[in-house]
């Protein structure tokens, strides 16, 4: 029993006795193991759970009978890897990350940065270009690529002897998917999860050369920007057996909304996940705000890109998983009961804003 879980039941009984009886019940959803004495009074228990293998209908599809295969991604998660032996410099840095914090702050508060918010603001006035608007208030965040991407530029020494050789490659999430399974053939990204980055622009429906000349990004590095859907890529037949052809690569707010049928101009989604993500289908328009809604592409398709109008949250499932780390109930769905348990919360309120807060203005801390 040494290697046994941890018993439910402390020793109940001092016992002497030179022989024991193990009794084990293999149960459909557990396995439970009792030991007694030889006067059959029982010492301790234990038990463990058993994971059920519930094999599917489909689970005995041949790879050539699968039509087409759709890939929805996190966004703002980015690796960057060598062209040559196609080797990773590093994991996976996701969009929670905060190790350029530091550096965020700084350039936010700093001479150039007030400079271009100033230059881009007055442009506004002249030609009326809500681009220039957006710019006007532009603020670096731990949620986009683009401060992140400067931290492992300038702090991998493998990442900066590829930059001097040419062959560095970037690529969020879905990038790297493709480029994997197309065995190298393949390397692009579609709007939607362009536009998580902070490097995409949304109005000029390209790269940003001014923000990658600002912050001193290599303008090489990044993946051609195709639609959403339609015929994009074909998988080597040596991942499955068979080549099945990639038909869309969305992000996943953009997903939410096209999945749930959010076509039209004024249609709205909420997603309730890891974060919490408010989108408002705005059409073939960006919305342009200064009080922290920002636009980002739903998806593109045959009559153009779709944008939307978000604001989030970045850690409404987090927080739920943190109070459990902290023992304020066993299990998620103590959660109901505790919240229903009290008339009002007394006027104290918890913000979970482990990632910062997206409102007028971005806050960290």
């Amino acid at each position: 029993m040494n290697n046994a879980p941890e018993s439910d039941e402390k020793l109940l009984i001092k016992h002497d006795s030179k022989y024991y009886i193990m009794s084990c019940d293999i149960g459909t959803s557990s396995l439970r193991c009792i030991i007694y004495n030889e006067k059959a009074i029982k010492i301790c228990t234990t038990h463990e759970k058993i994971k059920l293998l519930c094999p599917q209908p489909v689970s005995n599809l041949a790879a050539s009978e699968i039509t087409c295969l759709g890939l929805s991604t996190q966004r703002a998660s980015f690796m960057l890897w060598d062209k040559i032996t196609g080797e990773p410099f590093h994991n996976f840095i996701t969009w929670k990350d905060v190790r350029a914090d530091t550096m965020i702050n700084d350039w936010n508060s700093s001479l150039l940065m007030k400079a271009v918010r100033l230059g881009t603001g007055f442009l506004y006035h002249i030609m009326r270009k809500k681009r220039y608007l957006a710019a006007s208030i532009l603020k670096f965040q731990n949620t986009h690529v683009n401060m992140r991407l400067k931290w492992i530029l300038e702090n991998n020494k493998k990442v900066k002897e590829a930059i001097n050789k040419k062959t560095l490659m970037f690529g969020t999430i879905d990038t790297w998917l493709v480029y994997q399974l197309t065995n190298g053939k393949v390397y692009a990204t579609d709007p939607s999860n362009a536009s998580g980055t902070g490097i995409y622009d949304p109005y000029l429906k390209e790269w940003s050369g001014f923000l990658i000349k600002l912050i001193n990004l290599p303008k090489d590095i990044f993946p051609k920007v195709r639609n959403t859907y339609g015929k994009l890529a074909d998988i080597s037949p040596q991942h499955f057996g068979a080549s099945i052809p990639i038909t869309a690569v969305i992000s996943d707010q953009g997903a939410a909304m096209f999945g749930g049928c959010g076509f039209d101009q004024g249609d709205v989604k909420i997603t309730l996940g890891t974060g919490a993500f408010f989108d408002l289908n705005t059409g073939h328009e960006p919305h342009t705000s200064i009080n922290g809604i920002y636009p980002v592409i739903g998806w593109e398709d045959e009559t153009g890109i779709i944008y939307m109008a978000e604001g989030s949250s970045n850690d409404n499932g987090t927080v739920i998983q943190w109070g459990k780390d902290m023992k304020l109930y066993d299990d998620y769905a103590e959660t109901s009961a505790l919240a229903e348990s009290v008339s009002d919360s007394g006027g104290v309120y918890f913000i979970p804003s482990f990632q910062g807060l997206q409102v007028r203005k971005y806050f960290f801390n």
